[in-house]
């Protein structure tokens, strides 16, 4: 008998909303109608290594780590949200000769609703089909323990007894050892290597290679293995064939599958039948997880046969990673109650994904001995080796216990690796399928079972994320402050990742369009501006004190910026890139460490350069790149903020960072009047001070291109010398002529924000450079929201003109 499809809703047009609601005493944003909608991504949160996308309409990618160990494809969010029947879920309900298919195109007749729980562990989707007075909820939620789970709730809401027949479970499940390469170029290769079969007596399905997919003439076995399971069935038949949906379809019974199902993707289906009554629910869950060794499954395996009650299990394990979660955004102050609920569920959200980039401590502000140890390895082998009897015994301690412990080894270099140690976990790069460059991993424990503390993400992510996370862990700050610093460059820049364990730069691959290399103009002054502005409000005194301290490395990004009448001629390709300088870092890498990237001394260590230096040099380089009256120029191959500004690169300017610049002079020009006696600096960043001020104060008559050459010139010199290498001097140079500096490069600074004030009160953010004939041209571009939020942080706006900006911004178009 042919199933006939149950009919498209007729209901009147209406508008989807959000609200918050509670489904069985857990808060919850609901968005109803929401099939109304055009199809979104969200993502659904683990407290483990867990990852899962969800469409709106029904596409699912889930798996664990990273994109590799998927058991649903991972595909970018056009594909997901274009075909979301591809992979995952599959649900099929016959009733009365009707054919309901619940969360599959527009809604039937009472309503397509979407619930998303207020931690972000589990999205649920109800669905009514009135004319059989049949409700679905099916939730979606992340298990650490057992990986993806959902629950499936059937309710009677009609008036006489419903007797239905479903189908449910996965398809399209991808087994170990097809990673995301495999699968977008290979998958019909890879299927033919599958094997699944259900176990007896627990029904558990187990999915894995024959081998390892390779063309090489070498044995490879494949020791990882996906399962599919499920509980709550009343009389189950499971089949691990897609053949049977069509059965099911044409009203024919589903048969199983025996013995081993080979050369296709994963299939777990379940048919089932029951007569509900009014009033009464049914209730399931299927399960798919991924990554599996052979205890792990004969495990499961036991724990299904055995006669264990895994519904009770499986929802208490929802409750405890929702709870888990909770827990790491109370550590990090996220938790908040107030009369307006959805406030309070945003803030819980911007919080949750704050630490999902930037991490959160795992136990405060302790910091585990064994890990401070594994720490002091990866970045340096040397200096593990020289403290390993202190290391291998050292206890856990609390973060300032400890770096006085290592600073009384007398080792500078050991004070510098555990002055920057932080007992970070549950951070990642934020990829999604949206983002699809930028590659996620998810580590968050080791084999052993104890926590996996790391932090991983591009320059950005990390710092604006630790600014917030600083307010709630203030004892980190210091170590977050020594990270920046002692990952930037020695010509004022940063490379653009970081991670625990070091640094990474980019490096191009011409066949890929999406592959460059530069500096972002951002990065140097802004996020190490307000770690530093929170430190001294916390720790008043501490950074002037220690100025003159030679405790920071620099790391040796193998970009060189080029000369000025270079960048005058094309400022769009404005870095060479040291190809053998790369090679020979990486290899210093592989051998010392993390350390292997920094610029070394004679005997192999980190060159330490004084935190006046480390302080001085972005905004000297920014000053370097200043087009009085225009801004900063974006002459590194990247631009600001976001790829949107692309363009920007090569012949833009910037008023947006002359303004957070102008708040950085001003901040350190209060360290270095509260500081005693001179500082060291090197000699190439001395040489660079006084050309800086020389150039900054020349006579009013030179004309804008003339300091504009002056400052660029002075730039070139000192990337030449640093370029260089060699030994160093270093050279005392008084607070007073720096305290000069920094004050005639407010006022120059100042005029520049002045000159792009605009009659309305706002503020011109970009600016497009024109040069020739010894002139500069700028030209302004359109307004944007960017430079407003700069201005009013600079300090350089009174109240009146604050308010003049601030009326005129709710004004504007």
């Amino acid at each position: 008998m042919l199933l006939a499809p149950s009919h498209a809703s007729s209901r009147a047009p209406a508008a989807a909303g959000a609200a918050i609601t509670s489904i069985a005493g857990e808060p919850y944003v609901s968005i109803r109608d929401v099939d109304r909608l055009p199809p979104f991504l969200m993502n659904i949160v683990s407290n483990g290594d867990l990852w899962m996308f969800l469409g709106s309409n029904g596409g699912v990618t889930a798996g664990r780590r990273d994109p590799d160990l998927a058991i649903f494809p991972y595909q970018t969010v056009d594909k997901l949200l274009a075909v979301p029947e591809a992979s995952g879920p599959l649900c099929l309900v016959e009733a009365e000769g009707t054919l309901w298919e619940p969360g599959r195109g527009v809604a039937a007749a009472g309503g397509r609703h979407l619930h998303k729980h207020v931690c972000g562990t589990g999205v649920v989707f109800e669905e009514m089909h009135e004319p059989l007075g049949l409700r679905l909820r099916w939730q979606f939620a992340a298990s650490d323990e057992f990986g993806v789970v959902r629950r499936c709730t059937l309710k009677n809401l009609g008036q006489r007894p419903m007797s239905v027949r479903m189908l449910d479970g996965w398809h399209q499940m991808l087994t170990p050892g097809v990673g995301q390469h495999t699968y977008e170029r290979y998958s019909y290769l890879a299927a033919a290597y599958m094997r699944h079969e259900f176990l007896a007596g627990s029904g558990l399905l187990v999915s894995c290679l024959n081998a390892a997919i390779s063309d090489r003439p070498q044995p490879a076995e494949s020791l990882r293995a996906a399962v599919a399971w499920s509980v709550g069935h009343r009389g189950p038949t499971r089949s691990g064939s897609p053949r049977c949906i069509d059965r099911f379809k044409a009203g024919d019974r589903v048969h199983p599958v025996a013995g081993v199902i080979r050369g296709t993707f994963g299939c777990y289906l379940v048919e089932d039948s029951a007569t509900v009554v009014p009033g009464e629910s049914i209730e399931w869950f299927t399960v798919a997880d991924t990554g599996l060794d052979h205890a792990a499954v004969v495990a499961l395996h036991e724990r299904l046969s055995g006669g264990e009650c895994l519904k009770n299990t499986l929802a208490e394990s929802l409750r405890a990673e929702a709870e888990g979660i909770r827990k790491r955004v109370a550590a990090a102050d996220g938790l908040q109650d107030s009369a307006d609920r959805t406030v309070a569920a945003h803030h819980f959200s911007n919080t949750l994904f704050n630490i999902m980039r930037g991490g959160i401590p795992v136990a405060g502000h302790l910091c585990p001995g064994h890990d401070v140890a594994r720490y002091v390895a990866v970045r340096n082998a040397a200096v593990h080796a020289r403290h390993r009897d202190w290391l291998e015994t050292l206890v856990d301690l609390d973060r300032d216990a400890l770096v006085a412990a290592a600073a009384g080894r007398n080792d500078p270099h050991l004070t510098r690796i555990v002055g920057e140690y932080l007992p970070i976990c549950f951070s990642r790069r934020h990829g999604d399928p949206s983002r699809p460059w930028n590659r996620f991993t998810i580590a968050t424990r080791g084999r052993d079972g104890r926590p996996t503390l790391s932090y991983a993400g591009n320059w950005r992510d990390i710092f604006q994320n630790w600014e917030a996370l600083a307010w709630s862990h203030p004892a980190c700050l210091p170590a977050m402050i020594a990270v920046f610093l002692n990952a930037s460059t020695a010509d004022g820049y940063n490379p653009y990742r970081i991670t625990r364990d070091g640094v990474d730069w980019e490096v191009e691959d011409p066949h890929d369009a999406w592959s460059h290399i530069g500096y972002w103009g951002d990065h140097q002054i802004v996020y190490l501006l307000r770690l530093l502005e929170l430190h001294e409000r916390l720790r008043p005194g501490e950074l002037a004190a220690r100025l003159d301290e030679p405790a920071y490395a620099s790391v040796n990004v193998p970009y060189r910026i080029k000369g000025f009448d270079a960048l005058l001629g094309d400022p769009r390709h404005s870095i060479d890139f040291d190809a053998a300088e790369h090679r020979r870092l990486r290899q210093r890498m592989a051998e010392v460490g993390a350390d292997g990237a920094a610029i070394a001394d004679a005997d192999g260590m980190p060159r330490l350069t004084s935190l006046a230096e480390k302080l001085l040099v972005p905004a000297l380089v920014k000053l370097t790149n200043l087009v009085p009256g225009g801004g900063i120029w974006l002459n590194t191959q990247r631009p600001e903020w976001n790829d949107a500004n692309n363009a920007l690169a090569g012949w833009g300017l910037s008023v947006v960072t002359v303004c957070y610049l102008r708040r950085h002079l001003g901040f350190l020009d209060t360290l270095f009047a509260a500081h005693e006696g001179d500082v060291h600096l090197s000699q190439p960043t001395a040489d660079l001070v006084e050309a800086v001020a020389a150039a900054l104060t020349m006579p009013a008559g030179a004309g804008p291109f003339a300091m504009f050459e002056a400052l660029g010139r002075a730039g070139e010199r000192h990337r030449a010398a640093v370029y260089a290498g060699g030994a160093v001097e270093r050279i005392a140079v008084a607070c007073g002529s720096i305290r000069g500096l920094l004050q005639a490069a407010r006022r120059v600074v100042d005029d520049t924000i002045a000159a792009n004030r605009r009659p309305d009160g706002m503020v011109h953010s970009y600016n497009r450079l024109v040069v020739g004939d010894g002139k500069l041209e700028v030209r302004h571009l359109d307004l944007m929201l960017e430079g407003q939020v700069a201005a009013l942080s600079s300090g350089l706006l009174d109240d009146d003109a604050a308010i003049a900006l601030l009326d005129a911004l709710r004004q504007s178009p």
